[in-house]
């Protein structure tokens, strides 16, 4: 394995660790996990056994799709799909809430054609918040910083 897949996967374990120490109620993963759509089958392999880790012990893991693992063919899978199969793993691939002890998490992934993202943004977060009823929200989105906005109802 060369140096960066090396780094990715120590990174992950000491995530994972840390999250067990700390006994976290939710890891939230917005965007860009894998850097392709066809990442290498190890790296899978060790996500998958981490993941099921966090399972045991509870802990919520939300993957919100970002540019690099969304396809852009219609016949290749999202490789954040094949970890939707642990329990306790939600993955996102449409704009969509999921509801973790009384928490709405707000999820909005990177649209097929990233440099759209500002024309399809705010018609995804209305289809995002549709399944929202609680009061208390967290947004998770996979989308460029230079192009977010604050709402003038939101504080500090």
């Amino acid at each position: 394995m060369n140096a960066r897949s090396l780094d990715f996967l120590n990174s992950f374990k000491n995530i994972l660790n840390i999250a067990l120490k700390e006994h976290v109620d939710v890891l939230l993963v917005a965007g860009d996990f894998f850097t392709r759509v066809n990442p290498h089958p190890r790296h899978l392999l060790e996500v998958m056994k981490g993941l099921k880790k966090l399972s045991k012990e509870n802990v919520a893991t939300i993957f919100v799709s970002g540019n690099h693992e969304t396809p852009k063919m219609v016949s290749t899978v999202n490789p954040l799909s094949l970890l939707e199969q642990i329990d306790n793993v939600y993955v996102v691939l449409e704009p969509t809430s999921i509801k973790v002890d009384g928490i709405d998490f707000v999820c909005v992934p990177a649209p097929t054609f990233f440099d759209e993202v500002r024309n399809v943004f705010d018609s995804s977060l209305q289809k995002a918040l549709v399944e929202s009823k609680s009061d208390c929200k967290v947004l998770s989105a996979h989308v460029p910083l230079g192009q977010a906005l604050v709402s003038a109802g939101c504080r500090a």
